[in-house]
């Protein structure tokens, strides 16, 4: 009976200890196989929104104000907006008078325009003839004897300066002609070459500012006419005589401008500019 007894009892001993290590290793392998918990982290990184710097001046904006007689784009530039009458500089009407076209480079990258100025640039009226190389545009024709003036009739014909059969009888004259109509500028300077001078135009507005623009760049003010063939169908005639107190001139340069000078010609159109609004503004 007691070696019964005995036997019994290391049974259960067994048992019981067996029992203990089942249950432990149901623990480890549930602790080996279920994920642990973590605590996710609270994120201190804000979202920061990039908003574009605004501009005090309007952005620039093209406008193709008409085509070429090969179908190039005639393009304005207008610069900046103010509710006064514009004013506009044009860099080229011969095709082969080129450095004007740097003169409007400045003005388009000058940092600070006057904030009063509602101001137009065209880098050429003649597309084709720059293309070409030429004075005239595709058709041989002189635009700055096409204009509709008063004074129009036929010159030059079998020459560079031919002025066409008819007034405005081009394209890119017609284009330029509406564009100055409708904008009714109180101010245009056109660049020609060769020379060092300001042309002297008795037609304009405002002669003071033939005088100031003069004074501002060192070139002298001439009259010189248009050699052998006459001086009809200007642009800056045309201006002057079908726009109330507008000034049109042209300032001839050199046949090479140091960048200095070209500086000088777009700092002085910009003031004589803003003095053709000041004295229009103060006008009854």
């Amino acid at each position: 009976c007691i070696m019964e007894w005995t036997r019994l009892k290391l049974l259960l001993l067994v048992l019981m200890a067996n029992l203990v290590l089942g249950c432990s290793s149901e623990e480890n392998l549930a602790s080996s196989v279920l994920p642990s918990y973590v605590e996710p982290e609270t994120s201190t990184t804000s979202t920061t929104t990039i908003v574009a710097p605004t501009s005090t001046q309007p952005e620039s904006r093209e406008l193709t104000i008409g085509m070429s007689a090969l179908g190039r784009p005639i393009v304005a530039v207008h610069v900046q907006d103010s509710p006064h009458r514009p004013v506009i500089a044009i860099g080229s009407i011969h095709g082969d008078e080129t450095m004007g076209l740097k003169v409007i480079e400045r003005l388009l990258n000058v940092a600070e325009i006057p904030v009063d100025l509602n101001l137009w640039v065209i880098s050429t009226v003649n597309p084709d003839g720059l293309a070409l190389g030429t004075r005239g545009n595709a058709n041989g024709v002189d635009l700055n004897r096409n204009f509709a003036t008063d004074d129009w009739r036929i010159v030059g014909r079998g020459t560079e300066k031919y002025s066409g059969e008819n007034a405005a009888s081009e394209t890119e004259t017609r284009a330029v002609q509406e564009f100055l109509i409708e904008q009714k500028p109180l101010l245009v300077v056109w660049w020609h070459q060769y020379g060092q001078y300001v042309d002297d135009q008795r037609t304009v507005a405002d002669y003071d500012l033939i005088k100031q623009f003069s004074a501002l760049t060192d070139f002298p003010i001439k009259y010189v006419g248009c050699g052998s063939t006459p001086c009809v169908g200007n642009a800056t005639a045309f201006i002057n005589s079908r726009i109330e107190g507008a000034s049109s001139f042209v300032v001839e340069l050199p046949r090479e401008v140091p960048a200095r000078i070209l500086d000088r010609q777009a700092n002085a159109f910009l003031v004589i500019a803003e003095a053709a609004i000041l004295k229009n503004s103060d006008q009854p």
